[in-house]
C-alpha cells in the first residue's frame, strides 16, 4: 500500500523535494526508486513524541547535503530530539 501512494504522490514530487517516512518497512532506496527525489528520510517518532519528549531515530539517504539535514533535524525537534544515524551499520549520534 506504501508503494501504491508513493506512485500516487511523484507527479506532484520533484528533485528539490525532502521526503520524510514514518513506513518502517519500506527503505531509502525503495521510496527514492519510485519518486523523482533521492531526498528521502525515514523517521520513527515514538510515543512520547506526542507531547514532544520523544527520541526520534531518522537516517537520510546519501543525497542529503548538510544544510538540508540541518533544517531537517531542526524541523523534527517539535517532536522531541532526533537521533540521526549516519548509515544504517553506524551507532547513533546526537
Amino acid at each position: 500500500m506504501i508503494m501504491e501512494n508513493l506512485g500516487k504522490i511523484k507527479d506532484v514530487v520533484d528533485e528539490n523535494t525532502i521526503v520524510i517516512s514514518l513506513a518502517p518497512k519500506i527503505t531509502i532506496e525503495k521510496m527514492a526508486g519510485v519518486l523523482p527525489t533521492s531526498k528521502v528520510a525515514r523517521l520513527i517518532p515514538n510515543a512520547t513524541s506526542f507531547i514532544n519528549k520523544g527520541y526520534n531515530p531518522v537516517c537520510f539517504s546519501q543525497s542529503f547535503d548538510k544544510e538540508k539535514k540541518k533544517a531537517t533535524l531542526k524541523m523534527l525537534k517539535v517532536l522531541g530530539k532526533p537521533l540521526r544515524w549516519k548509515n544504517p551499520s553506524s551507532k547513533v549520534t546526537r
